[in-house]
């Protein structure tokens, strides 16, 4: 089972999903992106619910590493060298790496299943 998050809001006191995604990030940058103009149209109460579903993520339009079923600690080195990050970011830096630890423990996690 995989979530599936959609953006909800009402409208006319009716409820309309106004956008979904296998990826909570893109339904909070397209809330970002368009609420100003969902209020204009009339729209209110918006915000992010999910359900399961037993449909998988299109692994050609959903890249991500957590909807692969194996991930090899050599495919992590790959993903965090193709990052290029400057010296003058340390946050960012601070964040892919952050992000790589969790991935490595989640990882970890699944190959002990």
């Amino acid at each position: 089972m995989n979530k599936y998050y959609e953006v909800i809001a009402t409208i006319n006191g009716a409820s309309e999903v106004l956008y979904g995604s296998f990826e909570r990030a893109d339904c909070v940058s397209e809330i970002d992106a368009e609420r100003d103009t969902w209020k204009i149209q009339g729209y209110k109460a918006i915000k992010i619910a999910y359900r399961t579903v037993t449909d998988s993520p299109d692994l050609e339009v959903y890249t991500a590493l957590d909807y692969r079923e194996e991930i090899t600690l050599e495919e992590l080195r790959e993903e965090q060298r193709a990052l290029k990050v400057s010296k003058d970011e340390p946050l960012r830096l601070r964040a892919i790496n952050a992000f790589f630890r969790d991935l490595a423990k989640l990882t970890t996690h699944r190959s002990a299943k």
